[in-house]
């Protein structure tokens, strides 16, 4: 999967996951605001209710056949109004019950219903029938009467809202209650309107969310197309991929065994004295593109530049079991190159341009050199040095790449190689015997498929 696909998708689930919380948490919000919305409306319903009947009347209709009284009548009458107006244009309210509530006559532990309004004249109660709330002593209405709506279930076995508010006379005395019956589905209205106004908020959301990863995939896409080209020229693979996945190599060195491998084109610096700038740097760029490929091509790294050189290690920063072949076989490759391109450049430079390359193996301490603000991971040690001399040394011993035993003999089964005698080498006491490689062409076919 690419990198910018990683952060879409990254992006984009972290985006609906905020999105979903935030619509869970106005959806549990927005319920509870409407919940108690609707439990405000039907405690309203009862307290407006109960301050409109008449507690005289209300004494006078207590037991069976008072419904036959006029008192009745005007209490039904008043109630079924009441009844018939408790709805309200956002369907948050609507009651299908008012109740008067008086203390039994004959029984003062129990209540009775007085007046009853149901809109469903099967289940209507008549005046005396015994109120099965409310079994304890009248004197504890107040106690039963300071709850709010809650869910009950009513005499037909069905279940509602009930709300309760007190009726009494001038002196403050309770005489009877008003009961208030509304329908659950209010409850599961209000809260379906929250359900609703979640889901769109969260369907909002989520188009914002997928425009916000895309917008955050375009945009490091670019960086990190940016950042990759550019950590892509200055160091190896590994190392970027390594610090691309957020586990960069620590900066430590370490003793290894390692081949250093030195090329320079001979004569370019008083060549380039007689070009132009830009042919300079054009030569030197094609030559470059063609080495570092051909280095890479063969696990080597590109070490540095060295103005119309270079510098690659092989056998590091990863360990390679066959680093002398890979050297070699690049070494060989690049001399090749640098034929192709010498008949190309030959009407711009004036002659023929030759390589001289400089191999040796040997251990050196290896690791990122340098300050906090700049790094370069190279090599330090002899083997560095030597190599570097062999390279000079190829001039005078007619050769494009020279060789030192060590390597040598770790690449011989790979390759055919000629015996060049020994050099003196500045800061060391002994000779060293040195070897070329015969060109790819006369090379058995094995050194053309060495193992990666």
């Amino acid at each position: 999967m690419s990198y910018r696909w990683k952060v879409f998708l990254l992006t984009l689930v972290s985006s609906l996951a905020v999105a979903g919380s935030t619509a869970m948490v106005g959806f549990y919000g927005s319920r509870a605001a409407a919940t108690r919305q609707v439990v405000s409306k039907v405690n309203l319903a009862a307290e407006v209710g109960a301050a409109l009947i008449d507690p005289e009347l209300v004494r006078r209709v207590q037991r069976r056949g008072d419904e036959r009284l006029p008192e009745f009548t005007e209490i039904h009458s008043l109630l079924r109004k009441a009844l018939e107006a408790g709805s309200d244009s956002d369907s948050l309210l609507k009651l299908f019950d008012l109740t008067t509530i008086v203390p039994s006559p004959d029984q003062p532990n129990s209540a009775v219903y007085g007046v009853d309004a149901e809109e469903r004249y099967a289940f209507e109660q008549l005046p005396g029938q015994p109120y099965p709330a409310m079994s304890v002593n009248w004197t504890k209405l107040p106690d039963f009467l300071v709850h709010s709506a809650s869910v009950a279930t009513f005499p037909d076995a069905s279940t509602g809202l009930a709300a309760h508010a007190s009726i009494t006379d001038r002196s403050g005395k309770i005489v009877a209650a008003l009961e208030v019956d509304a329908p659950i589905e209010m409850l599961s209205r209000a809260q379906k309107r929250s359900l609703i106004g979640a889901a769109k908020s969260f369907g909002f959301g989520s188009v914002l969310a997928i425009l916000f990863a895309l917008t955050i995939s375009l945009w490091s896409g670019r960086t990190f197309g940016a950042l990759t080209a550019v950590l892509d020229g200055y160091v190896p693979d590994s190392v970027r991929l390594a610090a691309l996945s957020g586990k960069p190599p620590a900066p430590a060195s370490q003793r290894k065994p390692v081949t250093v491998l030195f090329a320079d084109i001979r004569g370019f610096t008083g060549t380039a004295e007689m070009l132009s700038p830009e042919s300079v740097v054009a030569i030197l760029n094609e030559f470059y593109d063609g080495m570092v490929q051909v280095v890479q091509r063969n696990d080597g790294f590109i070490n540095k530049f060295l103005g119309d050189g270079l510098m690659a290690l092989f056998g590091a920063p990863h360990d390679d079991a066959y680093q002398h072949e890979h050297a070699v076989k690049a070494a060989l490759e690049m001399d090749a190159t640098a034929s192709r391109l010498s008949e190309k450049w030959k009407a711009t430079m004036g002659r023929e341009l030759k390589l001289g390359i400089g191999i040796h193996s040997g251990s050196a301490v290896v690791g990122s050199v340098g300050s906090a603000k700049h790094l370069e991971y190279t090599a330090i040690g002899d083997v560095v040095n030597v190599a570097s001399r062999l390279q000079a040394a190829c001039k005078d011993h007619g050769a494009s790449i020279l060789l030192s035993a060590q390597t040598y003999q770790e690449a011989r089964p790979s390759f055919t190689f000629e015996k060049k005698g020994e050099i003196e080498i500045r800061g060391r006491a002994e000779s060293m015997t040195v070897y070329s490689v015969e060109p790819l062409a006369t090379t058995s076919g094995a050194s053309l498929n060495l193992p990666h």
